[in-house]
């Protein structure tokens, strides 16, 4: 049975269509089972006019990938959750107001649209379940270096992340966890030490701090544990608990989950720099 097929014919078109044309079909066919929130086709049009003018391979995979679900779960096994990660990796948010189910995502708020209702549940379609939403859940359809570079508090990173040629591994598949020193932990270096790291003369130096500040996949706030993690570079990242903050290798972690299409970001008050 297709989603066109599954009890709300004429109204999903669009997201089958969608779906057909995204990454993820192949998976929806393979016999895992899975869950759809799919948006009826009259509210694509809820969809801000920037957003849907924009939403190219990479942007419809994000959106895509942001209203499948791995696994068969029900409206009502939904509701016991208050986020969960998607197919794409990033996470939504459910709020459950007395039986009706609201679906968010990370830019939701951004993008000026409202939480989505489940207004239809449970519908059996092939190897999974169908809801069906009023609306979309907006998820972030920048990557990690797009996301960086749109923040006025990592400029300084941005600029060593360009001089060592991280930029593209910022901005490639992922995923990663970028720990993100923010400018002021930049400012919290000597200046000769900035100098020095910025030089481009001295790039793999530079190349080398950064990529201390990389793991690879999506490590969320709520999966910090006191220990060890192996970084993007091979070595060892120490995380420590203290005063009611996480650390890593001694740096707080001052602001956490910050997503993207390929990763998620957490802000650090200082340079992970021997």
């Amino acid at each position: 049975m297709t989603l066109a097929e599954s009890g709300s014919a004429g109204q999903l078109e669009i997201m089958g269509l969608a779906l057909s044309s995204s990454r993820y079909f192949a998976g929806l066919t393979d016999g895992a089972p899975f869950t759809i929130l799919a948006v009826r086709d009259q509210s694509v049009a809820s969809l801000p006019p920037a957003l849907a003018a924009n939403l190219g391979g990479r942007e419809l995979d994000a959106l895509i990938g942001f209203h499948v679900l791995p696994g068969r779960l029900t409206a009502e096994q939904l509701a016991q959750f208050t986020r969960l990660e998607t197919l794409g990796g990033q996470r939504l948010c459910i709020s459950d107001w007395n039986g009706e189910i609201e679906i968010s995502g990370p830019s939701n708020q951004a993008l000026g649209l409202p939480p989505a209702r489940i207004v239809a549940r449970n519908i059996a379609v092939g190897n999974g379940l169908v809801h069906v939403l009023d609306g979309f859940a907006g998820p972030s359809v920048l990557s990690l270096y797009e996301t960086a570079c749109g923040s006025p508090f990592l400029s300084q990173l941005i600029a060593a992340a360009e001089i060592a040629g991280v930029a593209d591994v910022l901005a490639g598949e992922g995923p990663l966890t970028v720990f993100a020193p923010t400018n002021e932990a930049f400012e919290a270096l000597d200046e000769a030490q900035v100098a020095r790291l910025l030089d481009p003369s001295n790039r793999e130096q530079l190349l080398t701090v950064l990529r201390r500040h990389l793991v690879p996949g999506r490590l969320y706030a709520d999966r910090f544990h006191v220990g060890t993690l192996v970084g993007f570079g091979g070595g060892e990242l120490e995380f420590t608990w203290r005063g009611g903050d996480f650390f890593v290798e001694g740096a707080r972690i001052v602001h956490t989950d910050v997503e993207a299409t390929n990763g998620v970001i957490h802000l650090i008050d200082r340079v992970l720099v021997d």
